[in-house]
């Protein structure tokens, strides 16, 4: 029997959710800026990298909170449990691929600022088997292939109980915070970054709760978050200027990454999201929340290409730098966009692109790497 028109529609994304994600890898360009060396002043520099840096924890608490806001209201579906299941196993693999990709494109350095390349065979089995390339990109992996799990015991134990058993996990070996589950982990150890994450996933959850509050309700919510986010950076202040010492459990750092730097990430993304809420009835509509929202679709794609392009631009002066990292991760996030649209409109039973580009480029470059081999 054929399905009704309006049950073949997409249901409409949730601008807000991207525009939060674009906020994060606009956080993550300067963060990243400033530790490759762009001569900010020194406010900036203190304002961006301590005071408001989120981008690492904003953007895994985010993609958390996408999975509880869409994947988990679809599992209380019996009707369309399974199929959420396997999105998300789809998505992991899509993002391994995409580690993949991103990895073995890096290894093109090696020759290109002419060091002999040599044992190639032996760089790509590392990538395969998980020893060197980008620990996030891994992470995501793995915390989107565990989404249904979690979901279950979300649907089953409640979202209490699972926060309790996310907070415990935390704490498992926490003298040894790098405890590496495989040889790339080093920023990000699954044992405590699976917090943020499934924080954010609780958070998703939430959503429909948080929408039927009312405005005052909302902005209460907001000053809270913002204050406490506000306090925690203040104790950081102290304690990175050797004002204040803390014992390890509340000490307020991200390597290792601690209890209270998580509560800082997590004040810090929701007072942010409802901002966004708040603000969006008059952006929404505005190109500058289609900036933010082209830059939030299209998260994964900017996450590895503006690698390369904060490489490129941090001998500049900063407002010419910033200005030209920012504008560069938009024109790709656009053209990006654009192609995705037109190759699903045009080719529908093609290969999606998040498939077969990392897919041909990681066997392009692994024959390139061979050619070059000295």
């Amino acid at each position: 029997m054929q399905q009704p028109e309006t049950l073949l529609i997409k249901p409409p994304r949730d601008g807000r959710l991207d525009a939060l994600r674009g906020l994060c890898l606009l956080g993550m360009v300067l963060t990243h800026l400033i530790e490759q060396g762009l001569a900010v002043p020194w406010v900036v520099r203190e304002v961006g990298m301590h005071w408001l840096r989120f981008a690492a924890g904003g953007f895994v608490m985010t993609s958390g909170i996408c999975i509880g806001f869409i994947h988990y209201r679809r599992a209380l579906d019996p009707t369309r449990r399974i199929n959420t299941y396997v999105s998300l196993l789809k998505r992991a693999s899509a993002v391994l691929l995409a580690h993949y990709f991103a990895t073995t494109a890096s290894l093109l350095l090696i020759p290109i600022h002419g060091w002999p390349l040599t044992n190639v065979s032996t760089l790509l089995w590392q990538v395969l088997t998980f020893q060197t390339g980008y620990d996030l990109l891994l992470f995501y992996v793995f915390m989107l292939a565990i989404s249904p799990v979690i979901i279950v015991l979300m649907r089953r134990a409640g979202l209490i109980a699972v926060l309790v058993i996310s907070t415990c996990i935390f704490y498992v070996k926490y003298d040894n915070p790098y405890l590496m589950l495989w040889g790339v982990e080093n920023h990000f150890p699954l044992l405590r970054w699976q917090w943020v994450f499934v924080t954010g996933m609780l958070v998703g959850a939430m959503i429909p709760r948080f929408d039927a509050l009312s405005v005052r309700s909302k902005w209460t919510l907001f000053f809270i978050t913002a204050l406490a986010a506000l306090v925690l950076s203040i104790i950081s202040a102290f304690e990175r200027h050797g004002g204040l010492e803390l014992s390890r459990f509340f000490t307020v750092q991200k390597l290792p990454l601690t209890i209270t730097e998580t509560l800082r990430y997590a004040a810090l993304t929701i007072s942010a999201g409802v901002l966004v809420d708040r603000a969006w009835p008059m952006i929404g509509h505005r190109r500058v929340a289609g900036f933010l929202t082209t830059l939030g679709i299209q998260s994964l794609l900017l996450w590895i290409v503006h690698v390369p392009i904060v490489a490129n631009v941090v001998t500049l002066p900063w407002p010419v730098g910033l200005f030209i990292a920012i504008t560069g991760v938009w024109i790709v996030a656009a053209i990006g966009l654009w192609i995705a649209r037109i190759w699903a409109h045009r080719l529908p039973n093609a290969p999606r692109l998040g498939y077969l580009v990392p897919v041909v480029g990681t066997i392009l470059i692994g024959f390139t790497l061979m050619k070059l081999q000295k």
